[in-house]
């Protein structure tokens, strides 16, 4: 009989592999809740933040015209439109074919009414 119980071995690696499995299952599949702070931040009136950016939309042709809201104007019209100090940005909407002498004289007016903020956007078509 002694050789017969020798024989009888449980072997507990497949059930302990199983029961890591299901521990990391349920780990992972739990849900952790962060606590939550409530925190009153002072707020600034003068603060400058993107979304309190008034931009400054001009249009270049291909012919090197300068437009504004929809109606031709020229350099001088952009300054004294700028002079007021309301606009914190120019945007200007370039065609591909521009003149270069357009963009810069637009880049003049940005260096010295909004601190160069200057945002380009080419139309490639």
């Amino acid at each position: 009989m002694n050789d017969l119980d020798d024989d009888l071995k449980l072997d507990l690696t497949p059930m302990i592999d199983v029961i890591f499995m299901l521990i990391i299952f349920f780990i992972m599949t739990m849900s952790f809740v962060m606590p939550v702070i409530n925190v009153d931040l002072p707020t600034s009136s003068t603060a400058n933040t993107e979304a309190q950016k008034t931009s400054l939309v001009v249009a270049i042709s291909k012919n090197g015209e300068l437009s504004y809201q929809g109606e031709m104007t020229t350099k001088d019209k952009l300054e004294t439109i700028l002079k007021d100090g309301k606009y914190q940005e120019i945007v200007v909407h370039s065609d591909k074919d521009a003149p270069v002498q357009a963009m810069v004289d637009v880049a003049d007016l940005s260096r010295e009414y909004v601190k160069g903020e200057l945002r380009l956007v080419v139309n490639k078509q």
